[in-house]
C-alpha cells in the first residue's frame, strides 16, 4: 500500500476508535494533480467510478442517519 494509503488506513482506525462513522469504502487518487482535465472532470473512467461509489455510499451513509 502507497503511503497515503497507509495513512488512510490509519486515520480509519482512529476514526472509528474515536466512535466516528466510517463507512467500509474507500478510494485513493495518485497523482490527484494530474488526474482532471480542463473541463475539470476525471479523466480515468475506472477513478471516476471509484469516487462516485464512495459518494453514493457516503450519500446512503447520511440517508440513514437523517432517518433514525
Amino acid at each position: 500500500v502507497p503511503g497515503g494509503g497507509v495513512a488512510l488506513l490509519n486515520a480509519r482506525g482512529v476514526l472509528d476508535k474515536l466512535g466516528m462513522i466510517v463507512i467500509p469504502q474507500s478510494f485513493a487518487l495518485g497523482t490527484v494533480h494530474q488526474a482532471f482535465d480542463e473541463d475539470h472532470q476525471l479523466k480515468d473512467a475506472g477513478a471516476d467510478t471509484g469516487v462516485r461509489a464512495v459518494g453514493a455510499a457516503l450519500a446512503r451513509a447520511a440517508r440513514k442517519l437523517n432517518a433514525a
